[in-house]
């Protein structure tokens, strides 16, 4: 019971979304939790096999079975994840969901610290800080991790081109039945399904809040009945002393200019790839 595709990423590109659009067709089951992380996360992929295999016993009677994890397309565990993809699943159909780099870029820091999720994370690798621009510089693999040529290439080094997908997200906003449809006939289900609710996105890091020093706080506090009553009465009373709407951050200009150098070949090179004109994205836009 093994899954035949899989959703690679890439981070905050529209991975959630188009994992649950592509639930909703009757030949496809997705697995729970949708980012198991087993290929790439070390800890998990002990497990065994069997373990993983688990997770898409529900599904047996579905013609595609498949899971959407971002960490396989993330700079720091692509190498491993896809020779460990390619050695249990070399017939897996691939699907890379990418969006505008700098977007990208923004919206990974704006998830962080929806969640307060400052300090370290992932083991140390990754370093949040409340500074968008401080955060891009102690993190390399924001700016590697938008590099979608760098990033599908270690895959294609792996799986031949007929086994791999791309999703632009900004057609899947302005087109979904048409992208989903591509998707059901790249996977060998049904293009003729319709998909009720196609437009609605998930996971929108633009809709979220950031937590003030002392929602954070507060989110550390056990969860026992007296502290959720805590935070039900200040969020209902005082919301703004808890949270506070989460606007797209702001750019300082030389660090823009170094990461839009860095993106510029990597970029022109993944749209000829994929057909896209050289001006899909603008990186100084």
């Amino acid at each position: 019971m093994l899954p035949n595709f899989i959703v690679i990423g890439a981070p905050k590109c529209g991975t959630t979304t188009l994992c649950h659009l592509l639930a909703q067709h009757p030949d496809v089951f997705m697995c729970t939790p949708k980012e198991p992380a087993f290929f790439s996360r070390e800890e998990i992929y002990q497990r065994g096999l069997a373990w993983y295999e688990s997770l898409f016993e529900p599904g047996r009677d579905k013609k595609l079975r498949g899971e959407g994890t971002t960490g396989y397309t993330g700079s720091l565990s692509d190498v491993v994840a896809s020779s460990r993809i390619a050695q249990h699943l070399p017939d897996a159909r691939l699907i890379y969901c990418v969006r505008h780099p700098i977007r990208r870029i923004e919206s990974i820091w704006m998830d962080y610290a929806s969640y307060g999720a400052f300090g370290s994370r992932q083991g140390g690798k990754v370093r949040i800080f409340r500074d968008f621009c401080r955060s891009v510089r102690a993190n390399p693999a924001f700016v590697d991790t938008s590099c979608y040529w760098a990033r599908l290439s270690v895959y294609r080094e792996k799986f031949p081109d007929r086994q791999i997908h791309v999703v632009f997200l900004e057609d899947l906003e302005a087109q979904p039945q048409i992208i989903l449809s591509g998707c059901f006939r790249f996977l060998g289900g049904d293009p003729g399904i319709e998909i009720p609710d196609a437009e609605k996105r998930l996971n929108v890091s633009s809709r979220k809040s950031v937590p003030t020093p002392l929602g954070v706080l507060l989110r550390c506090l056990p969860n026992s009945n007296p502290a959720r009553a805590v935070r039900r009465f200040l969020t209902s009373v005082v919301p703004a002393a808890v949270e506070k709407p989460l606007s797209r951050p702001s750019w300082e200009a030389d660090l823009r200019d170094r990461v839009v150098d860095k993106l510029r070949d990597d970029t022109k090179a993944f749209l000829s790839y994929c057909g896209k004109p050289p001006d899909f994205w603008d990186l100084c836009q």
